[in-house]
């Protein structure tokens, strides 16, 4: 423990945990202190505790409480699990971003049957939105088509999802002069638009 948290024995010898600031929740410490003594054992699988130098790690913590003749003697077993717990925080993350991938290939591929299945745009346009909006984390998926009225509106032809309620009252365009032409799809509208006029 002295290598660990980067303490001398001097510092730790005679105190407890919270006392030389090694517990980040010292209540909770204080409580689990009062346990061990009762039941004779605790274990962690994951607390915090904090350094000589104000780092925070992660450990696994067991504790055994137990008599030796006359005197009450508590082990302590503390491993630093710091480096598991940043390579599992790092799988998590890499499992969430596959399953996003995997996410946008079934909608590209729903979106893709219904192509097939279309006998006209409007219902095209419907079979495209609900492809994309069945995948769990897309709330609401919507089509928009640009009119060359003076407000240049973003007309919505297709909407599904459990969000659709979204999209009645939005006001969307492609003019850049107004707030209504400054968001996703207003832009993405305009970009596309200056591209075709190039």
């Amino acid at each position: 423990m002295l290598i660990l948290l980067r303490y001398t024995k001097d510092e730790v010898v005679g105190k407890a945990l919270w006392e030389i600031g090694a517990i980040v929740d010292k209540e909770s410490a204080i409580s689990a202190f009062s346990a061990l003594k009762a039941s004779g054992y605790i274990r962690y699988e994951d607390i915090p505790l904090k350094t000589k130098q104000d780092l925070i790690i992660n450990v696994e913590f067991v504790s055994n409480a137990y008599d030796v003749g006359d005197t009450r003697v508590i082990q302590c077993n503390i491993r630093d699990i710091t480096a598991r717990k940043k390579v599992e925080v790092e799988l998590q993350a890499s499992q969430v971003q596959l399953e996003k991938r995997n996410w946008a290939v079934l909608a590209y591929a729903q979106a893709a049957l219904a192509l097939f299945h279309a006998d006209t745009v409007e219902n095209l346009i419907q079979n495209v939105c609900n492809a994309i909006a069945e995948q769990p984390p897309y709330l609401v998926s919507w089509v928009g088509l640009a009119e060359n009225d003076k407000n240049k509106t973003i007309r919505i032809a297709g909407v599904s999802g459990y969000a659709k309620a979204y999209t009645e009252d939005i006001i969307v365009s492609w003019f850049a002069e107004t707030p209504y032409g400054l968001g996703p799809a207003g832009q993405l509208q305009k970009w596309h638009t200056n591209i075709m006029n190039d």
